[in-house]
């Protein structure tokens, strides 16, 4: 638009409306207008901001304009109460014509303002048109100026809106903000008009009062009955279809459909744009009939939104993506949220290979529902107190296990032992965990001494037994050691040998109870069972010892049949047929009978409760005793049953089942196979519970005739979908553990599980295939256990100074925070969202970018460097005391490098593999404590193929040259959890032995924790093996997905409380917390909107259990001991006279720590 074109408005200046004189435009002040009697929004620059004062404070500029007050019964009033008012400007005759005010007294340099209008066009018009937001800058010295703030393209008789940012560098003598854009002859509509700071908290709640009804579409044109108005074509054209292809394609709603043609770019599509339309921090919901039409069956659709800042700063938000086939219409649904005000934002539809066209219609945008979460699904499982039920039900073999008969029946192993009984005998005024006694064993000069009992009588060869004790420590400190039950063998051949039958951390603190389990195999002369452990000088309190034989998990109560069916609580008749099964269970199944007669709080059948107990394996004869009931191959393949598989359970279900028998030896073997797929199968449809998380375990092996590496896979049919269990990849003949798990939300028809993976023609051998619920409520007891002694410290805090009454002195002591790394992934738009900032600032002290670090992101092409939003957010970071991870230098795999990276020859790719190390490093040398040198190398191979094997330890050589103060760290994902024969903890520890042995300087394991269902004792089990490299273990990108939040809470809880319990694991990073910000969906711990849901509370009550707050007195040795959670803490002491303040950091150590505190 031509400068000379703009002219000054002809209206007179506005009278007073008290004294009726001219108001001098000198006198203009930040209006207070009250929105409602709700809402005072106090910093809207703009006066007469709504025109319920006509046109005061506004010029029309070259044309006429007047009020409207609108009455009550006005159509397409979008988002205006009846009885507003709006101003029309009409007599246009030039497209810059339109209303403006004058607010030179109102804005500041160096401050922005966010301008939000609503506007309406009517007169002469077909389709849409735009209508802008300027501003007018006059100077005196220089010719005047004009600054766009922001536009809207608008449908005749539509309300719409104008919203956009502004900031002025320096104060022009002049700024007149005014609304134009329609051509000639149109009328233009104005309802209201706000501008605010944008720092302004109050600017939120404006945005929300003048925000788009949730239910209103905020595209426009959206099923095309105006044809491609508002549409265009993003570097290709776009047509408008009634049909396709003779009428086989019609439109999914209406007449019209439109299509992006002539595509010879993956980012060619179909676009509107949305500026004006869209508000920051509030999340909006895209759904789409998309399909495609050329080459290709099927190709990816995506939606993606452009947002370009203020600043010229460009940002694409992936929002959807669906597999769209050529055949018929399918919904393209997503999610999307800004965090920052932008001056222009367009949605596009992208993706398919180029050639494809891609039809759209029925294009929605709308701001999100809020849905109201699931309610936690009712598990119907039995509680730990049913299975400690049924195992007092068994005959304990211990004799004298209460000690009510003194030490009748036991022997101290070389030291001293008594009762004690009776409260002044008790030691220490330490009470019985039950009846009236317990034994105290002393004067141990050995780890081993202890008590122990003769039970050679009472057990049998081939018997599995549990055991428990009540055990508790006495010395002179605060300090945790280990109990353990163990089994003396003395054999025919006079030799001696021990089997561990259970160990727990005990303490002086309390009663703890140690859990385990035997088994025997062979007849021995004598067997004694024993309690040791502690360190000499220790003595070891031991109470309500019990061993009883474990129950088989084939047991079926099922076979229980009344005859009569029972009316009463007596014992029930048993029918012949069933007497043999159940003469070694009759009291078991008494015990249920009279539960289902009682109602209690499951809601189940006696016969429903077969496999429901946690532990009980769904698998039927699993021990193969019965050859191949139950069983049947997978295709046309020969199952026959061998002998010589291992007795021993895998170790992560061993873990898991506290109560369990060995195996049988015997396994299953899959011949004759000509596919992959073939195997041994067996039908669990009816044993399946749903929401329960299952654990899978088996031992597998290949036969001789493998020509290479084979992958060996557990899987699920669940209505002919594939779900995958576990997987591993042999080479080798050896017996090899499988673990995995499963969850199944939606009740199947039909669930098969089967194992599968071997090359045709190589023999499949599975044994001890157990699939049992899981018991998270008990592992989370030890895991509590295990981090009171992994993450607490003893502290003695020793007062002195010159106060002599101290003693008695009452002692507040607070922990401010834990040193422990908990951290988040951030982009750089998170942090211009405050609730976002202020979430994250609060629950964590780590951070790490998502892809603003990635070589993509830093140098899109060659030459090209773009470190702005890197250095924006480690700036962040510093300014508030988050140390950060560095992700990452490279990445292996090769969908993961950008396409200037693939097309370079060998001698071009070193170049820039040294000018991206060069490049980053130096740039940032010191500021990162971690890098991830070279991302998920057991998944890719990129860069190895290329350049050879040796350039994985040219990167780390050359990472620790140019930073040598940041510890590098391999990073990779599926290592804890089983699920991928790429990336065993066995193959990762492998990996990092061989760097190490070339010379590469790797600091730490980075396992990534994206990871469904998870298992507690599989996560271990994983952590364990990695932990024999002595290297910090993080968890680098965790996240848990489920649609329930509160199954996603659960999850949560398991993978952060092993973590953390576990001693190997240096540090927990989040890969996201706010929804739409995450990399996978239904992970995320707070909504779009700002909402805590259940898994962030879940989170925000773990970090509240990890914090230690005592009170106390202080002694007669001016002390006060604890034990307390490493980090920093605040320390309160009230006298007498005054109270005190003091601060104190408890550090990790082996031995207590002592804290002088000077008063």
């Amino acid at each position: 638009m031509a400068e000379s074109g703009r002219v000054a408005g002809s209206a007179p200046a506005d009278p007073d409306p008290e004294s009726g004189q001219t108001r001098p435009e000198s006198g203009r002040r930040v209006n207070r207008i009250a929105m409602d009697s709700q809402n005072n929004l106090t910093s809207n620059i703009i006066l007469n901001h709504d025109f319920s004062g006509g046109l005061r404070s506004w010029h029309p500029n070259g044309c006429h304009a007047y009020v409207v007050s609108m009455g009550p019964h006005a159509s397409n009033s979008l988002a205006l109460k009846s009885g507003q008012c709006y101003a029309v400007v009409t007599k246009r005759t030039e497209s810059w014509q339109g209303l403006e005010q004058d607010i030179t007294e109102q804005v500041s340099p160096g401050s922005t303002y966010v301008l939000s209008a609503h506007v309406k066009v009517s007169g002469a018009l077909e389709g849409s048109t735009a209508v802008q937001a300027t501003l007018k800058l006059e100077n005196r010295d220089s010719p005047t100026g004009y600054l766009f703030v922001g536009s809207t393209s608008v449908l005749k008789e539509q309300w719409g809106k104008v919203e956009g940012t502004f900031s002025l560098s320096s104060k022009p003598s002049r700024v007149v903000l005014y609304l134009e854009g329609p051509p000639s002859g149109v009328d233009l509509l104005i309802s209201s008009v706000v501008v605010f700071p944008s720092s302004d908290r109050q600017f939120e709640d404006a945005m929300a009062k003048f925000s788009i009804h949730v239910d209103e579409n905020i595209v426009q044109n959206p099923n095309f009955d105006n044809g491609l108005v508002s549409w265009s074509g993003r570097g290709c054209k776009i047509l408008l279809h009634g049909s396709v292809e003779n009428g086989n394609i019609l439109p999914f709603s209406g007449k019209a459909f439109a299509s992006a043609t002539e595509r010879t770019q993956f980012w060619n599509g179909i676009q509107q744009e949305i500026t004006g339309r869209v508000q920051r921090k509030l999340a909006y919901e895209i759904s789409a009939a998309v399909r495609i039409f050329g080459h290709v069956s099927n190709a990816n659709v995506q939606a993606t939104l452009w947002v370009q800042s203020p600043n010229g700063r460009e940002q694409y938000i992936g929002i959807a993506k669906v597999q769209a086939p050529d055949n018929e219409w399918v919904q393209l649904q997503g999610k999307f949220l800004l965090n920052n005000h932008p001056s222009r934002a367009v949605i596009y539809l992208e993706g398919p290979p180029p050639g494809t066209d891609i039809l759209v219609d029925n294009f929605m945008v709308r701001r999100a529902k809020k849905h109201p979460p699931l309610p936690p699904p009712e598990l119907r499982i039995t509680t730990r107190s049913m299975i400690e039920s049924r195992r007092r039900l068994s005959t304990n073999i211990i004799l004298n296990p209460d000690f009510s008969e003194g030490l009748h029946s036991w022997h101290p192993n070389c030291c001293n032992g008594h009762v004690a009984s009776g409260f002044s005998a008790f030691v220490e005024g330490i009470t019985p965990k039950s009846g009236e006694s317990y034994a105290v064993v002393s004067n141990r000069t050995e780890p081993w001494q202890g008590l122990e009992q003769d039970i050679t009588e009472r057990v049998a060869p081939n018997s599995s037994y549990v055991v428990s004790a009540w055990v508790r420590l006495r010395s002179v400190v605060l300090k945790t050691y280990e109990v353990q039950a163990t089994i003396k063998l003395e054999h025919l051949d006079s030799n001696i040998s021990y089997l561990p039958a259970g160990r727990v951390v005990a303490s002086k603190e309390q009663w703890v109870e140690l859990v385990g389990s035997f088994s025997l195999m062979n007849v021995t002369k004598r067997i004694i069972f024993f309690l040791e452990g502690p360190p000499p000088e220790v003595d070891l309190l031991i109470d309500s010892v019990t061993i009883v034989p474990s129950i088989p998990p084939e047991l079926k109560v099922e076979t229980l049949t009344c005859n009569p069916p029972p009316t009463s609580l007596s014992p029930p008749t048993l029918s012949p047929g069933s007497m043999k099964a159940c003469i070694s269970c009759s009291l078991l199944g008494y015990f249920l009978h009279i539960l289902s007669m009682l109602k209690l709080h499951f809601p189940m059948r006696v016969s429903d409760m077969q496999n429901v107990f946690y532990g009980d394996n769904i698998v039927e004869n699993s021990n193969l005793t019965k050859e191949f009931n139950s069983w049947h191959p997978m295709g046309p393949c020969t199952l026959m049953v061998g002998t010589g598989s291992p007795h021993l359970l895998p170790s992560a279900a061993k873990e898991s089942l506290k109560y369990h028998m060995l195996l049988s030896g015997h396994y299953i073997q899959a011949t004759n196979r000509t596919e992959t797929w073939m195997g041994p199968a067996q039908n669990v449809t009816d044993r399946i519970k749903l929401h329960l998380t299952y654990q899978v375990s088996a031992w597998a092996r290949i036969g001789t005739r493998a020509n290479g590496p084979q992958t060996i896979n557990i899987a699920l049919d669940v209505d002919s979908r594939w779900v995958n269990v576990s997987q591993i990849e042999v080479n080798d003949g050896g017996w090899h553990e499988l673990a995995g798990s499963f969850r199944l939300e939606k009740q199947p028809t039909k669930v098969i599980v089967y194992v599968q993976g071997p090359s045709s023609g190589v023999d499949l051998m599975i044994a001890g295939l157990q699939i049992f619920p899981v018991d998270r409520i008990t592992r989370f007891k030890h895991l509590k256990r295990q981090t009171d002694k992994v993450r607490k410290r003893d502290v003695v805090l020793k007062f002195s100074g010159s106060h002599s009454n101290l003693v008695g002195s009452v002692v507040k002591i607070r922990q401010a925070q834990n040193s422990f790394p908990f951290g988040s992934c951030i982009s750089r738009s998170n942090i211009d969202n405050e609730e976002f900032v202020e979430f994250f600032l609060t629950n964590f002290n780590w951070a790490v970018f998502g892809n603003e670090l990635k070589w993509y992101h830093t140098e899109p092409q060659r030459g090209n460097f773009n470190y702005a939003d890197a250095d924006e957010m480690l700036d962040f970071c510093e300014r508030h005391g988050i140390k950060t991870r560095g992700h990452c230098i490279f990445w292996e795999v090769e969908d993961a490098v950008q396409p200037w990276v693939r097309s370079l020859r060998q001698d071009d790719l070193k170049k820039a593999i040294y000018t991206r190390l060069t490049s980053l490093l130096s740039r940032y040398r010191g500021r990162f404590r971690h890098h991830d040198v070279n991302n998920e190398m057991l998944h890719g191979s990129f860069y190895q193929e290329r350049l050879g094997k040796d350039i994985w330890l040219s990167m780390f050589k050359m990472a620790e040259q140019i930073d040598p103060s940041a510890v590098l760290f391999v990073n990779d994902y599926h290592v804890e959890d089983g699920s991928d024969a790429k990336s065993s903890p066995e193959k990762y520890v492998q990996q990092v032995l061989d760097l190490q042995e070339q010379g590469a300087l790797i600091g730490g394991i980075g396992i990534q924790g994206h990871i469904e269902h998870p298992v507690g004792p599989i996560i271990c089990a994983a952590l364990d093996k990695l932990a024999i490299l002595g290297l910090p273990i993080w968890f680098t990108e965790l996240d848990v997905s489920a649609v329930n939040e509160h199954v996603r809470a659960d999850d949560l809880e398991v993978v952060l409380r092993e973590a953390y319990a576990h001693p190997a694991v240096g540090g927990i990073m989040l890969w996201g917390f706010w929804e739409t910000f995450m990399c996978r969906d239904h992970s995320h711990l707070v909504d779009a909107e700002g909402e805590i849901n259940e898994a962030g509370k879940r989170f925000l009550a773990l970090k509240k259990e990890w914090l230690t707050n005592v009170d106390g007195s202080i002694d007669g040795h001016r002390e006060f001991r604890f034990r307390g959670f490493h980090g920093t803490y605040n320390l309160e002491i009230t006298t007498p006279s005054k109270i005190i303040c003091k601060k104190f950091d408890v550090e990790k150590g082996e031995h207590p720590l002592v804290v002088d505190i000077h008063l």
